[in-house]
């Protein structure tokens, strides 16, 4: 029977294959369906506002994530990916840490839109 730690790891190694191609499948602004149906639902559902703290766990390249930051919520957020942490990281420029917020619970950074106060 295969251990737990290496179906995990083979399950790491998968999504580290697709990440680049899902990521540019995604694209910027999600794929219609994620943009018609998830998106606003979701929006509608969880009613942000301005200094929500959200935490988005299995972000990808983190399109939601943006967009709830977007949104006011200072956002918290991660994949099993490393590849797409760190496509998160690079493309979430406009959002900002100046104030060098840090989540208590585990220390990342909570990240929110610079435009917004």
């Amino acid at each position: 029977m295969v251990q737990w730690n290496d179906l995990n790891q083979e399950s790491k190694n998968r999504w580290e294959t697709i990440a680049e191609f899902w990521d540019d499948y995604m694209g910027d602004e999600s794929n219609r369906f994620h943009r018609e149906l998830i998106k606003p639902y979701t929006e509608k559902l969880l009613q942000i506002e301005p200094s929500h703290e959200v935490l988005d766990i299995a972000c990808g390249n983190g399109n939601f994530s943006r967009r709830l930051a977007e949104l006011g919520a200072i956002v918290t957020a991660f994949d099993y990916s490393s590849k797409w942490n760190s496509s998160l990281l690079h493309s979430s420029s406009l959002f900002s840490n100046s104030q060098n917020e840090k989540d208590p619970r585990n220390g990342r950074p909570k990240w929110r839109n610079s435009n917004k106060k």
